[in-house]
Order: structure tokens, then sequence, then C-alpha cells
């Protein structure tokens, strides 16, 4: 049964931050997975992963600053920030020197960049599996400004059905042929 637990992860300009996590399999892993939420998730979105690699992996999932049981600082909500917050939790839970696989989602997917960087010099990534995430920043998720796009947009704002709103999405993001050919996919 994992335990709730919390480390203090230093903040230059926020001072100290309790952070939340839990750690599943510990004590029988023969290997890591640290697993990193999206915005306003919380660690217990895991579980189903989690679940699925018991009981020879250990799992650590992690309450990202402001969700959960971490604490909610004024600021510091920087993806350096919050990849600083799972290194912590990696060096209190992981034995020195074992490899770690890094998976994140959303926002998560970004914080975990980092986290895999630090461990890649350290020669401790196993691997690293990026969901849903952007790795350029929030404009490159937004789709070109072209004409499309603005014949798209009030089919987008006056959708009245979740499929109206898919198929205006569809047309935002994909060429007209592509959709064409693949709109009963």
């Amino acid at each position: 049964m994992p335990t709730l637990r919390h480390c203090e992860s230093a903040d230059d300009l926020h001072g100290t931050v309790k952070i939340g996590y839990e750690v599943h399999n510990g004590d029988a892993a023969a290997s890591w997975v640290v697993f990193v939420a999206g915005v306003a998730a919380p660690r217990g979105m895991w579980d189903r992963q989690v679940a699925a690699l018991a009981p020879t992996t250990g799992a650590v999932t992690v309450d990202n600053r402001g969700i959960g049981d971490s604490d909610v600082p004024a600021g510091g909500y920087s993806t350096e920030a919050m990849a600083a917050d799972v290194l912590t939790v990696v060096a209190d839970v992981v034995p020195g020197g074992a490899a770690v696989h890094v998976v994140g989602h959303s926002l998560g997917a970004m914080i975990s960049c980092k986290v895999a960087g630090v461990l890649a010099a350290e020669k401790r990534l196993a691997s690293l599996t990026l969901l849903s995430g952007s790795l350029g920043g929030w404009f490159n998720m937004i789709p070109p400004i072209t004409a499309k796009l603005f014949r798209t947009l009030p089919k987008l704002a006056t959708a009245s059905t979740a499929h109206r709103r898919a198929d205006a999405d569809l047309d935002c993001h994909y060429t007209d042929a592509y959709v064409a050919e693949h709109r009963d996919d």
C-alpha cells in the first residue's frame, strides 16, 4: 500500500515548498518510474499505470506544486522550479545511482524533459515518455493564423454539440484533403 510522503524542495525565489508524493512497490523495485502529471491533475491520475507495473517496478507519483498534497506558493510555477521539485523527490526516494524511467503528461511532459536532462547528465535516465505535451511552449500549441482558421472560428464558436465542435477542430488543425480522406476513421 502506498504511503503519502512529503519532501521540501528549495526554490530560490519562494523559499521552501512542500511536495507531496507516493511511493508504490518501493521495497521490491527492480526498476523505477517517476510519473509527472499535467496542469491541475493530482498524482492519483496514474493509479492504473502504477497497478500495471506492480510488483517489481517502483513507481513514484508526484503532486506538482499547487495541487493535491503539495504546497500552493504564491509564485514559482516555472517548469524549471517544478522539475527541481521532481528531482528532489527522486533524490529522496530512488536509491543513488539507480536509473529512472520518467513519464510526463501535458505540462508534466515539459517538466519531465527538464528532469530527464538532469538525469541523463548523471547517467541515470532509463527512458523518457511524453504524453500530450508541447515542447515549444504555449504559443506553439496555437494553430497558425490562416484564412482557413478565420473561416473555422465561427464554426467553433457556434458549435452546439460535441460532434460539431470536433468537426470544427479537425478543420482547424488538418488540411481539407486529410479531413476528407480520414473523416470516417
